[in-house]
């Protein structure tokens, strides 16, 4: 099957006319699966609002950062009578730093799954105004807005489907979104671990009127390994945090059917203190003092920061 989501070499139509570089107050937009323009392209107006909302969610989303930056988090250890302080960002999930804490974190909660064959699925989701009109198919950023929905929405058709072939039991999967390379649409990485067949192609690719369907059955696929190469895929992706911290999607979930084993927390008598930022420091000295710790009052008001 011909997958007609791919940018059009053809006539340009609306909503793949989004540039590379996106330019903001004092901040560039880089985005690793954009594409160029025609020089001689001329955006229409829904081209033009499309931007202006991008634009809109990334001021939104540096001015997040830059406040989670500023912002200092600090654990006590009463025993030891010591303070240490860490900043925010280094566990947000937009940093590379968090996204190396959650990688490593899924590792060890994951063990509980061990490689086994799977079933692969990929939806992509076609322009709105594809030439072929082959798909249904969405505007950009309704796409992003709806993809959570409309992928749970398909998993619950093909289990409905499933069982009326006489597969009683739903399946249980794990899934990923990731920017497709050449567009900035979002498409779903759906890893369905123990299952050998999955049933009519033809019937299944009904199930989703909005772009392609693609199969791939593996003999060995890890959960761990495949949604902690699709986060590292997210890392410097500006355009990936955006669409992730705007529409509040989640970096990978699973179906009920999965349980996440517990965190098994070993802070070694580390908890959490306080949390300040620079501007409210002179706020709360009050309690780092009366908690026998002045000599991190020093360390804090150093122009170069902690």
């Amino acid at each position: 099957m011909v997958d007609e989501t791919s940018p059009s070499h053809g006539p340009l139509v609306v909503n793949h006319a989004i540039p590379t570089k996106v330019r903001m107050k004092n901040k560039t937009l880089q985005s690793n699966s954009s594409y160029e323009l025609p020089k001689d392209h001329q955006q229409t107006l829904e081209e033009i609002e499309t931007n202006q909302k991008i634009s809109a969610y990334a001021d939104d989303f540096y001015r997040y950062m830059e406040a989670n930056h500023h912002k200092v988090i600090f654990l006590e250890n009463h025993d030891q009578k010591k303070l240490v302080f860490k900043r925010a960002s280094d566990s947000s999930r937009y940093s590379s730093k968090g996204k190396q804490k959650k990688k490593e974190e899924m590792r060890r909660r994951l063990r509980a799954y061990p490689a086994s064959c799977a079933f692969l699925i990929t939806l992509t989701i076609a322009d709105k105004y594809q030439p072929s009109g082959a798909y249904d198919g969405m505007r950009l950023l309704e796409a992003w807005e709806k993809l959570s929905e409309i992928t749970a929405d398909f998993m619950d058709e093909l289990n409905k489907l499933r069982s009326r072939s006489g597969f009683k039991k739903r399946l249980q999967y794990f899934r990923v979104p990731e920017v497709q390379r050449g567009r900035l649409y979002p498409h779903t990485h759906i890893l369905i671990p123990g299952l050998r067949a999955i049933g009519d192609y033809t019937k299944i690719q009904k199930l989703w009127p909005y772009g392609n369907v693609d199969f791939q059955f593996v003999d060995q696929a890890s959960p761990a390994n495949y949604l902690t190469k699709y986060i590292s895929k997210m890392d410097g992706d500006d355009f990936m945090n955006i669409m992730l911290h705007h529409f509040r999607l989640r970096m990978f979930s699973m179906s009920k059917g999965f349980r996440f084993p517990q965190k098994i927390k070993n802070n070694n008598g580390w908890k959490f203190f306080i949390a300040i930022t620079h501007a409210s420091i002179e706020k709360y000295l009050y309690k780092i003092i009366k908690a026998g710790y002045e000599q991190e009052i020093e360390r804090l008001t150093d122009p170069r920061g902690p």
